[in-house]
């Protein structure tokens, strides 16, 4: 896996007065694409999911701007809805070696 991923876990403000954060939950690396949940700071539990594509090492500042992206729209752009995500390159997982 690339250079550790960062959660965006301080309350990033929104024009209308609410804030969001997100937290890295899981890394494909057959698509190099990133994984997060994003949650209203002081919300009622609603979350968002966004599926971040890395394009190698990760840039904090562009995946900041591409989970933005994903919160200013208002859905989801994946399915994913947590845990691992398992495409390690020449790490088949559990049970298949």
């Amino acid at each position: 896996m690339p250079a550790p991923f960062p959660s965006f876990l301080e309350p990033t403000p929104l024009a209308d007065g609410t804030a969001w954060t997100a937290e890295f939950v899981s890394y494909d690396q057959r698509t190099d694409s990133a994984y997060y949940c994003i949650r209203w700071a002081k919300g009622d539990g609603e979350e968002l999911w966004a599926r971040v594509h890395c394009d190698g090492v990760p840039d904090r500042e562009q995946l900041f701007a591409d989970v933005q992206d994903v919160v200013q729209s208002g859905e989801s752009n994946t399915d994913h809805r947590g845990g691992m995500v398992w495409f390690m390159k020449n790490n088949p997982p559990p049970g298949r070696r």
